[in-house]
């Protein structure tokens, strides 16, 4: 028989079922909190994350600029979610979760970070991509589009 090794952090994950992530939702009756707590486990474990990360999903875009950010300095990932998808809203995440991987591995400490394009954001978009298909494997109620009001 052979012996099985395991980090660290995937020993804590699996006997003490440690969670590296918190979710917040400001409106949890416009979203599908259960589903999202579920992607952030996935994503947590794909991507090998043993450093703590919050995300918090808003109705009100406050200080987002675009749909989502990422702080780099507290790991804290805020995501505008009012009238989206919920897959694009996992494929937001997932982005800016990749950022916060780039952070736990050290790639984001090499100086001023590219805003549009870049090997960092490239990164981010195309992983992000590959998390919400492979989740959506599984899960294709993601890909539900959602009802749009009528003004």
């Amino acid at each position: 028989m052979s012996d099985i090794l395991i980090t660290e952090s995937q020993f804590k994950k699996l006997i003490l079922k440690e969670q590296v992530f918190t979710l917040n939702v400001d409106a949890p009756d416009t979203i599908d909190v259960n589903t999202c707590n579920d992607f952030l486990s996935f994503i947590s474990d794909e991507l090998e994350l043993t450093t703590p990360y919050s995300v918090s999903l808003q109705n009100e875009r406050g200080d987002i600029k675009t749909l989502a950010n990422y702080n780099l300095e507290n790991g804290d990932i805020k995501i505008y979610s009012k009238n989206r998808g919920l897959a694009d809203v996992l494929r937001s995440v997932a982005h800016e979760v990749v950022h916060h991987q780039q952070n736990q591995n050290g790639k984001l400490n090499n100086g001023p970070i590219q805003d549009i394009g870049g090997d960092i954001e490239d990164e981010a978009n195309a992983v992000a991509g590959q998390l919400v298909k492979k989740y959506g494997y599984q899960n294709q109620h993601i890909f539900e589009s959602i009802k749009t009001k009528t003004i």
